[in-house]
Order: C-alpha cells, then sequence, then structure tokens
C-alpha cells in the first residue's frame, strides 16, 4: 500500500518537510524508520538516528509517496484555475487527470473541484463557439467587401453607360435640331425657288401673243 505523507510531516533528524524532489524525499532503512536521503547519507557513523541500529547506505530505499488527498484536490482545482486558456492538448490531459481522481468518488464529495471543472468545461465550450463565430463573422465581412467590390464596380459601369448614352443622347439631339434647322432652311429654299419659277412663267410672253 503507497504510504501517505501528511504535509506537515518532516524529517526526525533536519526537520525539513518532506518534499517530492529526491533529495527531500522520504528514504527508509532496513531498521524501518524513515528519514530524508540527504540526512541518511550524511550522518556518521551510519547507525539509524533513532534506535542506533547501523545500516547500509546501499541499501537506502526511495519510499514510493502518495500525496495527500487534499493536496491532489488543491492541485486539481489550481490546474483548472490556470488552464482556462489552455491549448487543446493540455486541456485534454486535465480532463483525464481529472476524470481518473474522481472516477468512484461520491458525487456529493469534492463540491468545489466539481463545480470548477463544470464552469470550465461551459468556458471551453463557450470558447469554441466564440472562435467559430469569429470565423463566421470574418467570412461574412469577406463576403460583403466582396459584394460591394461587384456593387462599386458595377455602379462604375452604371455610371459610364449612363454617361455614354447622355452624350448619345445630346449628339442625337444637336443632329436632330440641326435637321430641323437644315429641313427648315430646304423649305425656305424650295418655296423661295417656287415662287421664283412661278415669276418667271408669268413673266416670260405666251407664244400665242
Amino acid at each position: 500500500m503507497p504510504l501517505v505523507v501528511h504535509p506537515s510531516s518532516t524529517c526526525d533528524v533536519c526537520l525539513e518537510s518532506y518534499a517530492t524532489e529526491n533529495d527531500a524525499h522520504p528514504h527508509a532503512i532496513p531498521c524501518g524508520h524513515i528519514f530524508c536521503r540527504v540526512c541518511l547519507v550524511t550522518v556518521e557513523p551510519t547507525n539509524c538516528p533513532l534506535c542506533r541500529k547501523a545500516f547500509n547506505r546501499e541499501r537506502i530505499k526511495k519510499l514510493h509517496v502518495d500525496r495527500p488527498e487534499l493536496d491532489m484536490e488543491s492541485d486539481l482545482l489550481q490546474r483548472v484555475a490556470l488552464n482556462f486558456d489552455a491549448l487543446p492538448p493540455t486541456k485534454a490531459q486535465l480532463s483525464i487527470d481529472l476524470g481518473a481522481w474522481l472516477a468512484g468518488r461520491p458525487e456529493d464529495d469534492h463540491i468545489a473541484l466539481r463545480k470548477a471543472w463544470a464552469a470550465f468545461q461551459v468556458y471551453d465550450t463557450l470558447s469554441e463557439r466564440k472562435a467559430h463565430d469569429k470565423q463566421k463573422i470574418k467570412r461574412f465581412e469577406r463576403m460583403l467587401a466582396q459584394r460591394n467590390e461587384e456593387n462599386e464596380y458595377d455602379r462604375d459601369t452604371f455610371k459610364a453607360v449612363e454617361s455614354s448614352l447622355l452624350a448619345q443622347v445630346s449628339q442625337l439631339t444637336a443632329y436632330v435640331l440641326l435637321l430641323s434647322v437644315v429641313s427648315s432652311l430646304t423649305c425656305a429654299v424650295v418655296s423661295r425657288l417656287g415662287r421664283l419659277q412661278i415669276w418667271r412663267l408669268k413673266s416670260t410672253p405666251s407664244d400665242s401673243s
């Protein structure tokens, strides 16, 4: 069964708290007493500081230590708090670790951790939706910009066609006016020629006379 070290546990020689580092990790000697590695490799003579039984430094054994449940819960809570905006692989590993640790534990235990994890999952879902919505907005903005460019091109084309038609209308109007003037002049000339011809006919003596 793994050894569970209380957060306040200390080495009986140096009185320093045990930690996860190699030298501060709890180590046992054949008599069964436990100390930190630093004290065991430096004690002279090589006798147990408690029972004074001799031991061989080569037989010092590092103990497998399970962290206290409260310490693990605090660690998981801290990981949840610090990884709201972490990369997907980090979130996936956190989900695996949390699921494994909570598995088999009553649902009414570790309420703070469960609520924090629920909030984390809601935030993650909203973050994914936000990212999706941002992409959709960017796509719509590109479509709108493209449509505006097309409309601008259509407006320019319309203006060019309109200007061309107005120019043609202006030319045709001028041509029609010119034709009207020419027609009026032609009518006047024809009328005068007709009157002149009639006058000549009247002025010329007839053959009978």
